[in-house]
């Protein structure tokens, strides 16, 4: 059986923080690494990955680089971590990083000789079709780089692997593309030929237990109030009061990320839903006595802020001995 061929649209560079340890663009170059895959990409998304990395570094620089961040250079060795930014050509790092995956996962780059019907291109644009829409009109890269894959694939028996986040081409109906929701995609990739059933068992069965585990990781993570300062932009906080924390998941809902002999390491969203209760006073309409050195008119208040929310947990299960436990979370999607 032929290997899988497998396009990534430049949605799903974005949406995994691109190249990260834990991306899931690392685990795709690890399946085409191994030959369980096949990744195609065309020159116009490889230029498409290189400008919203570029622009992503240069924005995240800027923010690190705000006045309001300045106090991080209290902490010892930060300046040389200031100093690297500053000295870093955003583009030339991009574009080493997007090479360095392609030549990794040894994708192949195909060009624009691939479009062989430009006059479909623009039928669609004119009648709106995916993927152009309403809201989205000019999505020329997107239409040009799914016209020079069908191209492409005309001389194969089964169809490419789309992988995106973005609805439009996701409903992009095609004799030659077929679009898949890629953690799905790369789950059921990485757990081929593995036996699933104890890890559901056990997952199913400890279900309370893990309920329970979050929501105390949750209610110590949102116990900070450091958290609600930008909510509270005129006062000085008291205390807070985490209540009500709810924790559900879907236990049928698994997505793997590694398996070996020991152990299987897989992702879980939870959802969350809580309230906190935050206690300070109000100087919206205080005044300030210059002489004194002191503030009138300070207004206690207490206000209440319900949240609902969801993130992804890392977790691992120990074929041995049926555990499962945390190794990875990140709760501040929650606020």
């Amino acid at each position: 059986m032929e290997k899988d061929v497998v396009f990534i649209d430049t949605s799903v560079f974005k949406a995994n923080n691109y190249f990260s340890a834990t991306s899931k663009i690392n685990k795709l170059a690890e399946l085409a690494s191994k030959k369980r895959i096949s990744i195609v990409l065309t020159s116009i998304t490889k230029a498409e990955i290189i400008k919203h990395l570029t622009r992503d570094i240069e924005s995240a620089r800027k923010s690190v680089r705000k006045k309001d961040n300045e106090v991080l250079r209290n902490i010892k060795g930060t300046d040389d971590y200031y100093s690297a930014l500053d000295s870093l050509d955003a583009e030339k790092t991009a574009t080493e990083m997007v090479n360095t995956f392609i030549k990794r996962s040894e994708a192949y780059v195909i060009g624009l000789e691939y479009c062989k019907d430009i006059d479909e291109i623009f039928r669609k644009y004119f009648k709106q079709e995916f993927p152009f829409s309403e809201k989205k009109q000019k999505e020329f890269p997107d239409a040009f780089a799914l016209a020079a894959l069908e191209g492409y694939n005309q001389s194969r028996r089964y169809k490419i692997i789309v992988l995106s986040t973005d609805p439009d081409m996701q409903n992009f109906e095609s004799d030659e593309l077929l679009a898949v929701d890629y953690k799905k995609y790369i789950s059921d990739k990485i757990s081929e030929d593995v036996d699933l059933s104890a890890l559901y068992t056990e997952l199913s069965s400890s279900s309370d237990r893990l309920k329970d585990e979050f929501k105390n990781k949750i209610e110590e993570f949102l116990d900070d109030q450091s958290l609600y300062y930008d909510k509270i932009e005129n006062g000085d906080i008291h205390y807070i009061s985490v209540g009500n924390v709810q924790v559900d998941f879907n236990a049928d809902e698994v997505y793997i990320n590694e398996s070996n002999d020991d152990s299987i390491e897989f992702e879980l969203e939870i959802h969350v839903d809580y309230k906190v209760s935050i206690s300070y006073d109000d100087y919206t309409n205080a005044i300030y006595d210059n002489e004194d050195k002191e503030w009138y008119g300070a207004e206690y208040t207490i206000e209440d802020f319900a949240e609902t929310g969801s993130t992804i947990i890392s977790l691992k299960f120990d074929k041995q001995s049926k555990d499962i436990e945390i190794i990875e979370a990140d709760y501040g999607d929650l606020i």
